[in-house]
């Protein structure tokens, strides 16, 4: 008999049949959200408001937002360091806020230029991060944002943690079905970077004005001209050829693909989710 076999025999019989296993539906847990959009929005101001958050900086334009927030890193061994101490205090949060995805980025490249090995494993450092070879240079900086998304993993998984990120966005140029360019709205993170948040999160949300569109007529021609509303913000959590969006708590009960860009439109949507089947 293998090895394998007779550990197998030695393993308690658990009676109960699968139902004793199985996870409580609707059960609540904590999200892992990202929201992103451009420069002055509101996204660190929506992340604020949280449970008890603490903000995890990396992002020189968090100003004068009144949050507690950790000192910010100003490189990737100040950002590790944050980490331990945050690992010991966890008693002192509820809600983690990475601010933001697209400073961290700056940091993990630089580090990454420091520390890269070549194919035989010597100390290779780079001038920029497109400086290695076959974009290596990006696959060995993933090695560093594993470790955080690890960390993060962590926190919600084994602690109960929330976890919201914060990036900024910008235009990617994408192929259509007609094979059209068009622009979509995307964190402004490297590609590998967008396809592990798409995976990871459990919300994106893309945080923007919308434009309003309004007429001139002149003579016998009409002409028509976009501008932002104001006080108007929205953010759209379902994902389309315009934007990267998504959402596990089905918020698009209906049509929608939108809602007010605010903490307390977001977590009515939550709580109404929960809700459904008690």
């Amino acid at each position: 008999m293998s090895n394998i076999a007779k550990r197998t025999l030695k393993r308690p019989v658990q009676s109960g049949g699968l139902d004793s296993f199985l996870q409580p539906k609707n059960k609540r847990s904590p999200r892992k959200t990202l929201v992103y959009g451009c420069g002055g929005i509101g996204k660190s101001t929506f992340a604020s408001q949280f449970p008890n958050a603490v903000f995890w900086v990396t992002d020189p334009g968090l100003g004068t937002l009144e949050c507690r927030k950790l000192p910010r890193s100003t490189t990737y061994e100040e950002f590790i360091h944050w980490k331990g101490i945050l690992k010991n205090n966890l008693g002192d949060f509820d809600t983690l806020v990475l601010d933001s995805l697209g400073a961290l980025e700056q940091l993990i490249w630089k580090y990454t230029c420091e520390n890269y090995r070549n194919k035989t494993g010597a100390l290779t450092k780079l001038m920029t991060i497109d400086s290695a070879p076959y974009g290596a240079g990006y696959l060995w900086a993933m090695r560093y944002w594993n470790e955080t998304f690890s960390f993060l993993d962590e926190l919600s998984e084994k602690h109960g943690k929330e976890i919201v990120l914060i990036a900024h966005s910008r235009p990617d140029t994408t192929v259509n079905v007609d094979t059209q360019d068009t622009l979509k709205m995307m964190p402004a993170v490297h590609k590998h970077v967008q396809n592990r948040l798409d995976q990871w999160c459990d919300e994106i949300f893309y945080a923007y004005i919308p434009m309003i569109a309004k007429s001139e007529t002149q003579g016998d021609k009409t002409k028509y001209k976009g501008t932002k509303g104001r006080d108007i913000r929205k953010m759209t959590f379902i994902g389309t050829g315009n934007c990267m969006a998504k959402n596990r708590l089905n918020f698009n009960d209906g049509d929608e693909i939108e809602m007010e860009f605010s903490y307390k439109t977001y977590i009515e949507h939550v709580n109404k989710f929960y809700s459904k089947g008690k």
